[in-house]
């Protein structure tokens, strides 16, 4: 996988993209109460906001090669991570300086290539104002599911598509979490490569999948406030 480590992250303008979604299921690990929100795909006709982003109604680009130093955050927890097993959730604070939807990129979370073939996984960004950490728009049972990019080649370099959050200005828990437990419960496979035996959610292979902000980049967009 690639590096990811810095501190800060930009804001600017992004695009719409053909990248699948459906989902049907809670897929929070353990814990019914934090069941994920039916909130979906929303047309969106006008933007009031002073920015100079464009009105979507569909998730954005999965890859995105540059990012404009608009407006900071700063991921404050160095590197969390998680496996297939034993560590499924791990967390840390992203601050940001101001409220809204983002489009929230970073560098690839998968880092061992063909080695480990599963390392898959979500997002949640909980606050006040969004006490469950949903994301807007979502692919797999209510999250938005970022695939092991780097299986079949390297993505160092390439910010991708984390999901799109509603951040509040100041402290926000960011909750990296395991995709494998998903699938053991029978949700969303098609993000399961069972290419390698070794490796696959069923295996005692890792998968682990890291993150620490490195190439961290919030993108805002226009949506209804929660």
């Amino acid at each position: 996988m690639p590096p990811r480590f810095l501190p800060w992250m930009a804001l600017s303008l992004i695009s719409c993209s053909d990248y699948a979604f459906s989902g049907e299921k809670d897929p929070w690990p353990g814990d019914d109460s934090a069941d994920p929100s039916s909130e979906g795909d929303a047309d969106v006709d006008a933007d009031a906001d002073s920015d100079t982003d464009s009105d979507v109604d569909l998730p954005p680009e999965i890859f995105l090669d540059a990012c404009a130093p608009d407006v900071t955050a700063s991921f404050d927890s160095g590197e969390i991570y998680v496996k297939s097993w034993e560590r499924e959730t791990d967390s840390g604070t992203l601050t940001a300086d101001q409220s809204g939807w983002y489009h929230v990129y970073d560098y690839s979370l998968a880092e061992s290539g063909s080695s480990q073939t599963n390392e898959v996984s979500y997002l949640r960004i909980t606050n006040s104002r969004r006490p469950d950490g949903e994301p807007y728009w979502e692919n797999c049972a209510g999250e938005w599911i970022v695939d092991d990019f780097d299986n079949s080649g390297s993505v160092e370099g390439r910010r991708i598509y984390t999901g799109t959050f509603w951040l509040e200005a100041g402290a926000n828990d960011l909750a990296l979490i395991h995709y494998c437990p998903l699938e053991r419960r029978g949700y969303c496979p098609d993000f399961h490569d069972t290419s390698d035996a070794a490796s696959t959610c069923d295996s005692d292979g890792p998968n682990s999948v890291h993150f620490n902000g490195a190439g961290l980049c919030l993108l805002r967009i226009d949506l209804p406030a929660p």
